[in-house]
């Protein structure tokens, strides 16, 4: 039984589902609708967004690396698709695969910088925060281009109570999970974020490890950017993104990753997505000044850690019997 609890409680992102469960049912009591169907589809709309800007930064932090820049390349890619399939002529489709690959090699730039020119990832993607964000301005002329004829219903297609940008969500969580927690390659990320010097023993080509971990973080948050972009109908607007850096690495430390790499999984990725966004529906809902969701979310991002980590103490102060150990 101390065997069972112990490996449940262990993992990373259980004081999320818990901390989730307590913050649904007190909205629910106090705002009295917040668990109706009506509410629940609203908070599955916004979901997805932030939640696949948040696979990627999950990603990167456990092979122990940060992107501050993703909510800059967050309104970039939609940018460069708008701009490609308006004022170039290209197909839509030709325009996103462009606009993904340029944000590919947004993360290849924060990595060779990070990794060959050892230059901390914070400082490299806070520079490319700014840069991004200076290009999405230029791009626009400070005017969002007024799309046509895109494929949104690919995207983001109505099926009820949640659309079709939640299924390319869970599609690419499902993905990544199991690149992570059944295939070579997640054993790379989390040996090389978890204790670097160790994977080289290993063989393991940690700088490559890193560099792909980079440019998937900007692929997923350009990618995030697009389908926001769809789902309020093609308009883009060059203040997209900004500030949803904090809000995407606020929720994978609260989902259980951590800060020191090696640490971390799509699961409580999920949950910390959850939890933000309905934070951020409830205090809508309940009319509490917005501008207390950053105080919530700073607090419980300070609180997630600190409950993490005595969970963590918790669990590997449990005893477990030779018996448990032989079951």
């Amino acid at each position: 039984m101390n065997r069972i609890l112990k490996n449940v409680i262990g993992m990373p992102g259980v004081s999320a589902l818990i901390v989730l469960v307590i913050i649904l049912l007190t909205f629910h009591f106090y705002t009295g609708i917040f668990l109706n169907a009506r509410n629940i589809e609203l908070i599955l709309s916004i979901v997805p967004e932030l939640g696949v800007v948040v696979l990627g930064v999950v990603l990167l932090m456990i092979a122990r690396e940060f992107d501050l820049s993703v909510g800059s390349v967050f309104g970039l890619a939609p940018m460069v698709m708008n701009a490609l399939y308006t004022s170039g002529g290209l197909h839509p489709w030709l325009a996103i695969v462009i606009a993904l690959a340029i944000c590919s090699l947004v993360g290849l730039f924060n990595g060779v910088l990070t990794v060959y020119r050892r230059i901390p990832s914070f400082i490299v993607t806070l520079g490319m925060l700014f840069m991004a964000r200076s290009m999405v301005v230029v791009l626009t002329g400070k005017r969002p281009p007024r799309p046509d004829n895109v494929p949104y219903e690919v995207f983001v297609y109505d099926f009820g109570i949640f659309s079709a940008s939640l299924l390319w969500f869970l599609g690419l969580a499902l993905i990544i999970g199991i690149v992570l927690h059944r295939t070579n390659v997640g054993n790379w990320i989390y040996a090389t974020g978890g204790h670097t010097e160790a994977a080289k023993d290993l063989g393991i080509n940690w700088r490559r490890v890193k560099i792909g971990c980079f440019m998937m973080c900007s692929i997923l948050a350009g990618f995030g950017g697009i389908l926001q972009t769809f789902r309020v109908g093609g308009s883009v607007m060059p203040t997209y993104g900004i500030g949803l850096e904090l809000e995407a690495i606020a929720a994978a430390v609260i989902g259980g990753t951590s800060l020191f790499g090696g640490i971390g999984s799509v699961l409580g990725a999920l949950v910390g997505v959850v939890l933000v966004r309905s934070i951020d529906n409830g205090f809508i809902i309940a009319r509490i000044d917005i501008e207390f969701f950053r105080l919530a979310l700073g607090g419980l991002t300070i609180a997630a850690v600190m409950f993490n980590t005595d969970l963590q103490r918790f669990a590997s102060g449990l005893k477990v019997s030779e018996r448990d150990r032989g079951g």
